[in-house]
């Protein structure tokens, strides 16, 4: 049985947008938290990146990609370290974390 959609949703600033949408930038970033924590987790199959938040009425350019998997990079050491299942499971000194979504395929 195919694995449900679950979408993670990004707003992005124009000189990121264009990376991701050229190809050049493979990977998006963000800061971990117990925010990000319940919205990444490993039922995450596809990501939209939106950018900015539109003018005069107009909704936002928008494109969707696979994503290929989660990481959790401890900044301080320097060292990929296991992605937590939950918030309750955050590792002290997470906040020097960054978790990484691996993009694959665009699909719109």
């Amino acid at each position: 049985m195919p694995r449900k959609t679950k979408v993670a949703y990004f707003v992005v600033k124009g000189e990121y947008f264009k990376a991701i949408a050229s190809g050049e930038k493979t990977s998006e970033y963000r800061q971990a938290s117990p925010f990000w924590i319940d919205r990444l987790d490993d039922e995450v199959t596809e990501a939209v990146f939106q950018l900015g938040y539109g003018k005069g009425g107009k909704p936002p350019p928008r494109m969707r990609f696979k994503v290929t998997g989660l990481a959790i990079h401890d900044t301080i050491h320097d060292k990929v370290i296991p992605y937590p299942k939950s918030k309750n499971e955050i590792p002290k000194g997470f906040r020097a974390c960054l978790i990484e979504v691996k993009l694959g395929k665009r699909l719109e």
